[in-house]
């Protein structure tokens, strides 16, 4: 099987490293962890929703956030094909960088249902 990585802000490493990962800042797409060496690391923005899609995306089902209607088309349907396309022409960097500024931002926190 291949083996996977994840990215955080300015790290790298195999998923298998994770030793603990706080969840408790989502809202603001912030995701803190240690790996097994005891180095800690922060997830922010797209970062931390790749890293909470890859270890446990049902951190994200029943959170408060909430997204503007729709706000995910362009990224989906103009971002990841340009992305790709890009990517044809082996410009990797512009490729991801287009990816990352066009990740919707959460616009807040979900009221709570009664």
């Amino acid at each position: 099987m291949k083996q996977q990585f994840l990215r955080c802000d300015n790290l790298i490493f195999p998923i298998e490293e994770l030793a603990v990962v706080d969840y408790t800042q989502v809202e603001e797409l912030i995701v803190t962890g240690q790996l097994k060496s005891g180095k800690t690391f922060v997830a922010t923005d797209i970062h931390a929703i790749e890293l909470i899609m890859a270890v446990k995306p049902s951190v994200l089902e029943g959170r408060r956030l909430k997204w503007a209607r729709h706000v995910w088309s362009f990224h989906n349907l103009v971002a990841h094909p340009l992305m790709q396309i890009l990517a044809f022409m082996r410009f990797y960097n512009a490729a991801f960088w287009l990816h990352d500024v066009t990740v919707p931002k959460p616009t807040g926190k979900k009221e709570k249902a009664n």
